[in-house]
């Protein structure tokens, strides 16, 4: 099971690893096909990850 900490990271990871659309946004449908399927996190992880990285961005 990952930590918030680490599932933040890997979030981070994909970001990094896709192409920005529309004013350097990426749809949010991105990561969670990479996150719940290609890395086979739980939601749980997901969400934890997702809240993590937005409270440490502010």
């Amino acid at each position: 099971m990952l930590t918030p900490d680490k599932a933040a990271r890997r979030l981070m990871q994909h970001a990094h690893g896709f192409e920005p659309i529309q004013d350097g946004r990426i749809y949010i449908e991105v990561f969670n096909g990479a996150s719940l399927f290609g890395d086979k996190g739980t939601p749980a992880e997901y969400t934890a990850g997702l809240d993590h990285g937005i409270h440490k961005a502010g």
